[in-house]
């Protein structure tokens, strides 16, 4: 199954408000990048694992493990209309297609650049502390 092409898909609306563009991280692993940013989503069997990247005060890159944080705030809205999966080729679309729109209706300031939302972070309980990017990400995310 070629989750490259569900996930560019889902993301075209998104890329094209945000003016962001799209990077092919790894097999499994597809990055948006905005400006000063980038997200990078992980479909590992019928899950998708969020990071956000961005440079620290060091003008290094850190990774914050992003999923949970920004699910959280998604609602029955997003959730809306979406049908039964019986394959993991239809839950991945469903989950994408939920991550879309909780980044539309819930994430505009942080999809445009925002970092306001650092501060909520910090205090998040299942945030944990930023890692460093590795040489892979570095290369290929280079923001």
């Amino acid at each position: 199954m070629n989750y490259e092409i569900i996930f560019k898909q889902e993301f075209e609306n998104i890329m094209n408000k945000y003016d962001m563009k799209y990077l092919n991280v790894d097999n499994n692993e597809f990055a948006i990048v905005g400006k000063d940013f980038a997200l990078i989503f992980m479909i590992h069997l019928d899950d998708i694992f969020i990071s956000y990247v961005m440079r620290n005060s060091h003008r290094e890159l850190e990774i914050y493990n992003f999923d949970s944080f920004i699910v959280e705030k998604f609602n029955a809205i997003d959730r809306e209309n979406i049908k039964e999966a019986n394959t993991v080729e239809e839950r991945i679309k469903n989950r994408l297609k939920i991550i879309t729109r909780g980044l539309r209706n819930h994430w505009d300031g942080l999809m445009k650049g925002d970092k306001n939302w650092v501060e909520d972070y910090v205090v998040y309980s299942l945030a944990g502390k930023p890692r460093k990017a590795n040489k892979k990400i570095i290369d290929i995310i280079g923001i």
